[in-house]
């Protein structure tokens, strides 16, 4: 993510560079990924951002991704600030490096690489992904399919899109709508990024907040999974007895892995309904 707009130098600057960091740091943590550099130079403020680093690690990296950098860009153009946002997708070494003298944990690869071409060549306040990365979130955002490019690594133009963001998102307000030139393609996708469920409460009658990253899949919530009704399934008792203990406690991250298909995604919108049931709002699934 490259920031221009921001003399860091200045008083006035440091302190906008202070908020800056903050939204940008929240945008990146609430889709759980990781802030690995912040650097400055003479083409402005540089932000690197890695989503997939262990321990969060999570089949969907790429939709967070994409989510982040539209909340991102959204916050600059707030600030009247401009920014460049590349996105790619795909194996990198990630560890230290350096020497005894210094070292840092960081990524490095061609992936790495090409998000940074990507970023060079995005417009102001816009966001480019690879093809990769566009295959991987298509179903989840609308994206313009731009002209091809060239860039410095690679032989053959490379496949550029932009994610837009959602007409319909409840967190942020949708980009005005333009018109495209020939060279741009708008691919619509079929669905929403985030879903929000007003769930009353048994216990207070209030309207709970209930946000999903996916379509609901149990019948909890208006899917068509009946798992969330086996009451003998042994995963389900294990996750309502955890609820409930949490429930009676203060409060306390709540885990839920396994492998693809195991129901995780039903579970986590057991555990959402059963917290809104008892009052506990607002109720976040990832």
């Amino acid at each position: 993510v490259q920031v221009q707009g921001v003399d860091v130098a200045s008083d006035a600057g440091a302190v906008k560079a202070r908020a800056l960091m903050a939204g940008m740091q929240g945008a990146c943590y609430s889709e759980e990924g990781s802030l690995n550099k912040f650097l400055v130079d003479d083409k402005g403020l540089l932000f690197l951002f890695v989503f997939g680093l262990p321990p969060l690690v999570h089949i969907d990296d790429p939709r967070r991704a994409c989510w982040a950098s539209l909340a991102m860009s959204q916050l600059m153009m707030q600030m009247e600030l401009t920014g460049r946002i590349g996105i790619t997708t795909g194996r990198v070494y990630c560890g230290i490096v350096g020497s005894n003298t210094r070292r840092e944990y960081t990524v490095m690869g061609d992936t790495v690489n090409l998000s940074a071409r990507l970023m060079s060549s995005a417009a102001a306040n816009s966001v480019l992904v690879d093809e990769t990365t566009f295959k991987r979130c298509q179903s989840d955002f609308t994206f313009l399919k731009l002209s091809p490019i060239r860039v410095k690594g690679k032989e053959n133009k490379i496949n550029i899109f932009s994610p837009q963001m959602p007409a319909q998102s409840t967190a942020l307000p949708a980009a005005p709508a333009v018109a495209l030139p020939d060279s741009v393609e708008r691919l619509e996708c079929p669905s929403k990024v985030s879903f929000v469920f007003k769930v009353i409460s048994k216990r207070s009658g209030q309207n709970i907040a209930v946000r999903l990253p996916w379509p609901p899949k149990s019948t909890l919530l208006g899917g068509d999974s009946p798992l969330t009704e086996m009451r003998d399934w042994s995963c389900l008792q294990e996750v309502h007895e955890s609820v409930d203990s949490i429930l009676s406690s203060s409060g306390t991250p709540l885990i839920i892995s396994g492998p693809s298909g195991s129901g995780k995604e039903e579970l986590v919108e057991s555990v959402m309904k059963r917290c809104a049931d008892n009052g506990m709002g607002p109720v976040f699934g990832t």
